[in-house]
C-alpha cells in the first residue's frame, strides 16, 4: 500500500477510535500532503510524502523548543505524541553501531590500511 494511503487509512481508524491526538496529527499531515500535491501537480511518490512528513516533524520540534522556554509541560507532552504518531510513517534509520560495523566491513573488504591516504577508496 502506498504510503499516501496508509495515511488516510490510519486517519480513518483513528477518527473512528476516537483518537483525539492521532486524528489532529494524521489530519495536518493530510491537509500538507493534499497541498503538496497540488503545488507538484503529480501524484505523490512515498518520496514526496516522506519529505513532508520530515517537515511536520521538524514544525513539532520548534514548537517544542518554544514551549520548553515557556513551560508548557502538558504541550509539550501532546506535541511528543504527535511526532510518535507520524514517525512511524519514516523509513527506519540505523543505529550507530550499525553504521559503525557497515564501516568496519567496507574497510576490511577493500584492504584499506591507512584510513587517511587511502580514503577516498572508502568515499
Amino acid at each position: 500500500m502506498a504510503l499516501y494511503a496508509q495515511v488516510q487509512q490510519d486517519y480513518i481508524t483513528a477518527f473512528k477510535a476516537k483518537e483525539t491526538i492521532s486524528k489532529e496529527i494524521l489530519n495536518f499531515v493530510i491537509a500538507s500532503l493534499k497541498n503538496k500535491q497540488i503545488e507538484l501537480q503529480k501524484e505523490l511518490t512515498d518520496d514526496d510524502v516522506i519529505k513532508v512528513i520530515k517537515k511536520e516533524i521538524k514544525m513539532r520540534e520548534e514548537t517544542i523548543g518554544f514551549m520548553e522556554k515557556s513551560g508548557d509541560a502538558e504541550g509539550i507532552a501532546i506535541e511528543k505524541a504527535k511526532i510518535a504518531v507520524i514517525e512511524k510513517y519514516l523509513p527506519a534509520t540505523m543505529s550507530e553501531a550499525d553504521v559503525r560495523t557497515l564501516v568496519e566491513k567496507t574497510i576490511a573488504s577493500l584492504n584499506i590500511t591507512d584510513i587517511q591516504k587511502q580514503k577516498g577508496m572508502l568515499i
